[in-house]
């Protein structure tokens, strides 16, 4: 189907797709070859002009072990890491090598080649004349229909529910449209009851009429599963927790080979703090920059140097990439040796926003929207949930992703997502249909650093990752580091997510600098 749709519609049969994929066509006619990628970037290609001719896969190791790409560290992408916790494609965490952008093309000719975007967000006027629940009925339709193609497949999925929202409506509306009894697969902290969201998921189950596995996490199973989940991310990804995202995968892998899960609907319809508008934010963003200072002469926490980097960031969307800042470039550089220039510049590009999008901005929040769609979720979230599912030959859909529901969202009356308290409230008549303690939850999140680093065995575990590496490696100035880990590990507060940082770094470097990663292939 798809290549005689190329034939028919060239580059523009992009345009038509909708789901998950990275693809290439190698046209013999025209003599090029053309690479593509989703539009909101489920899935994920790497590519590299080398003196053998344009290379290409889903894996970096597959290109490293063929000997076609040398895995050299890309010191501005990792600058960005230390800043954000992701790093944005077109970059990658290795020089020479680049990530196809979401909703983008590459087209490689005999004598030239040419970069596109067939898809960019486009919010729109809503229509005055539409009631708030004619929009709830709308989404409900979409939902309805997104997640019965998303079932589409020759054995029943496996459903990803931790008891939020989004997952438990994804296990509802699949569970009605299938008539079965469907797995469903959630996580449970025996050791952190702060953490653990089984009073919830249970009611969903139990109501979904669900054959409910759950998947006990120790502290010792986090600890264990860094390795191999960096080894599966091929890049440092502090974007998400990615270990757990690694031992639900992992799990639900041994009863079925395709789930469901309720990743987008956050990002489409405001379901973080960030998005809410703040008098703080606009009173900082007013400063004349005279009155803001480079540095200060006593160390600040946190909070007060995102503060600043807010206050200080050139645009909007500097600013605003600001606070998702998991911890500062600045004082990781200052341990690193003079050779190794980690580029401290946070955000050199605005997260991949075309202008076109930007001129469709109707508000603030909008533009907040855009940047987590196009970055924290696209090359964040998504890239590790990918990764961390296909490590286990696991395929996870996610209906909220569905183009029709994206469409929906760009619009959707702000209204609509963020009404006084209420965040995603569009979802809030739909949720309505869950267990009531499901339904008046607060929004909860899994924070690993914070627990990581509560944890006597897993801080000393970490700590150890951190300065072995430094000696090995001969990367950092290593008695100035020793220092500085010694005490945040002692007393983590809010240093746990730049020890988190670090430590992925760590690890990551020693399996693909200078470990055996790059020899091992499991490109499918």
């Amino acid at each position: 189907v798809l290549p005689h749709l190329y034939e028919e519609q060239g580059v523009d049969f992009l345009r038509r797709l909708n789901g998950m994929f990275a693809l290439a066509v190698l046209d013999m006619k025209r003599h090029t070859l053309l690479i593509a990628r989703d539009p909101v970037g489920m899935k994920h290609l790497y590519w590299g002009s080398t003196p053998h001719g344009i290379v290409f896969a889903s894996e970096a190791r597959s290109l490293f072990a063929a000997g076609l790409v040398d895995p050299r560290p890309d010191w501005s992408s990792l600058g960005a890491f230390f800043s954000v916790g992701w790093i944005q494609s077109p970059h990658t965490a290795y020089a020479g090598l680049h990530r196809l952008r979401p909703g983008s093309f590459v087209e490689f000719g005999e004598e030239r080649s040419r970069e596109g975007r067939y898809w960019v967000p486009r919010y729109r006027e809503p229509d005055p004349n539409r009631t708030d629940e004619s929009y709830a009925e709308e989404l409900r339709g979409l939902l309805d229909n997104a997640v019965d193609s998303h079932l589409q497949a020759d054995f029943p999925p496996g459903l990803l529910l931790s008891g939020g929202w989004d997952s438990s409506l994804i296990a509802l509306y699949a569970s009605r449209i299938t008539g079965v009894a469907l797995n469903s697969y959630s996580l449970r902290f025996p050791d952190d009851a702060g953490a653990d969201e089984s009073h919830y998921f249970r009611q969903v189950a139990s109501q979904a009429g669900t054959n409910s596995q759950e998947i006990e996490v120790r502290d010792t199973d986090i600890r264990d599963a860094l390795e191999p989940t960096v080894h599966a991310l091929e890049e440092p990804n502090g974007s998400c927790p990615t270990t757990l995202s690694f031992l639900l995968s992992q799990a639900t892998a041994r009863g079925s080979k395709l789930a469901l899960g309720g990743e987008g609907a956050d990002e489409l319809f405001a379901g973080y703090d960030w998005f809410r508008p703040s008098r703080a934010q606009r009173i900082l963003r007013s400063l004349p920059s005279r009155l803001i200072p480079a540095s200060l002469p006593v160390p600040i926490g946190p909070r007060l140097a995102r503060a600043l980097r807010f206050a200080a960031a050139p645009d909007e969307e500097h600013a605003q990439l600001s606070l998702r800042s998991s911890s500062s470039p600045r004082r990781i550089s200052r341990f690193l040796k003079s050779e190794y220039p980690l580029d401290i510049q946070l955000g050199q590009e605005p997260l991949g926003l075309t202008q076109s999008t930007r001129n469709t901005f109707r508000d603030d929040l909008d533009r907040k929207l855009a940047l987590d769609l196009t970055g924290r979720l696209a090359d964040g979230i998504l890239f590790a949930h990918d990764k961390t599912a296909m490590a286990h030959s696991l395929e996870v859909r996610m209906p909220f992703l569905d183009m029709g529901i994206v469409e929906f969202a760009h619009r959707l009356p702000s209204r609509l997502k963020i009404s006084g308290d209420q965040m995603k409230a569009v979802l809030a008549p739909l949720a309505a249909d869950l267990p009531a303690d499901v339904a008046t939850r607060p929004k909860q999140g899994l924070h690993v650093p914070s627990r990581v680093f509560s944890s006597v065995a897993l801080r000393d575990h970490y700590r150890e990752i951190i300065l072995e590496t430094s000696i090995d490696s001969g990367l950092f100035d290593h008695p100035r580091l020793e220092v500085w880990v010694n005490q945040s590990a002692a007393h983590p507060g809010t240093r746990a997510a730049q020890l988190w940082s670090l430590c992925h770094f760590c690890t990551w470097w020693n399996q693909f600098m200078d470990g055996p990663a790059v020899e091992d292939s499991h490109e499918r």
